[in-house]
């Protein structure tokens, strides 16, 4: 027997005994590393880990997020990751850049052979685009046979240069061969009629900005 108080504290109790030995979701794993450009052990202007030009640098001033930013300026920089075979991840990285050009991200294998980039399969960073602040973009790919990658940012037009940050890639199986990164807009609901015959035509003013990820709109 217990009393009106001492039996309700109980299942308190308990029941937050439950809660607190609930183990937490292991979020995924970042497997770049240093990520974030913070770390310059040999106080060079380099990020530790990655590779590029000389005139690339660590940049304490313009960053998105914590103490550094990757300056990157005449040509790719880039960082080796090991994966799993035939797996699927997700690539995303803040950008921002001063002035118009063309933004890529690609994946390479070992000897530098493309495995995808955002001209195939990316968002609107792969467009040739104006000046822009912090932007976060993504691409999703599968690993293919490679257990080792190279994961490259490439600044190009006419100064050739970018800002990166908080770099991430993390594993996700659920990516298939043909996955696109965000598209423009959702797809719109489609007829009866137009599920059986199995494609979609439409059109699209020839002014306006396409992109491989693009879909026409339920006005289109």
């Amino acid at each position: 027997m217990c009393s009106e108080l001492i039996c309700p504290l109980r299942v308190t109790l308990l029941l937050t005994g439950l809660l607190l030995a609930t183990p937490a979701r292991p979020a995924s794993e970042n497997l770049v590393r240093n990520p974030g450009f913070e770390v310059d052990a040999d106080s060079d202007g380099k990020p530790d880990g990655w590779q590029g030009t000389e005139a690339s640098r660590r940049d304490t001033k313009v960053k998105h997020t914590g103490e550094a930013s990757l300056f990157v300026s005449g040509s790719a920089v880039q960082v080796p990751v090991a994966v799993k075979p035939q797996t699927g991840y997700r690539w995303s990285i803040w950008a921002k850049r001063a002035e118009q050009g063309l933004t890529r991200l690609l994946v390479g294998d070992a000897v530098g052979n493309g495995i995808a980039s955002t001209d195939n399969g990316g968002s609107g960073m792969s467009a040739w685009s104006d000046a822009f602040d912090w932007q976060k973009f993504e691409l999703a790919f599968r690993s293919g046979e490679h257990d080792r990658i190279s994961l490259y940012l490439i600044p190009m037009g006419s100064k050739e240069q970018a800002w990166f940050d908080d770099l991430e890639l993390v594993e996700d199986d659920s990516v298939r061969v043909g996955d696109l990164s965000p598209v423009d807009n959702d797809l719109p609901r489609l007829t009866a009629e137009e599920r059986k015959r199995g494609y979609l035509l439409f059109t699209r003013n020839t002014l306006a900005r396409t992109y491989h990820t693009s879909v026409p709109t339920s006005g289109e």
